[in-house]
């Protein structure tokens, strides 16, 4: 029970920093990474309500320009998780952003997209 509660309150610090708009680019993408990381390793632990509160966060920051390509790779990471994360509230969404950063001329976007659009 004590891992348990760990990993919530790891999950709940993260999940604050993820929220949070006020806050340096680098902060943004390490707390999407660490997202990603979390969701697809304990997904399981942190639970279906947690996952349904996070997920559509990653979705937001992949609608900002200066956090696509972080939150395409968190994405993926949860995609390819042994878990087999419930993903299917964001996925349509996330498969429409991704298709429409295929027609930009920003090449790491575009592979990112691919590979994400892959995992999917």
């Amino acid at each position: 029970a004590s891992a348990s509660g760990f990993v919530q309150s790891m999950y709940a610090a993260v999940f604050s920093r993820l929220s949070s708009q006020d806050q340096d680019l680098e902060v943004k993408e390490a707390a999407i990474a660490t997202t990603g990381q979390i969701v697809a390793t304990l997904g399981d632990v942190i639970g279906p309500d947690n996952l349904k509160a996070c997920l559509p966060v990653v979705l937001e920051r992949l609608r900002n320009e200066t956090t696509r390509v972080t939150s395409l790779k968190a994405l993926s990471t949860v995609a390819r998780s042994e878990l087999k994360v419930d993903m299917a509230g964001v996925c349509g969404d996330a498969v429409l952003e991704c298709s429409s950063f295929l027609r930009k001329n920003d090449r790491a976007l575009k592979q990112a997209a691919l590979t994400t659009l892959t995992d999917l």
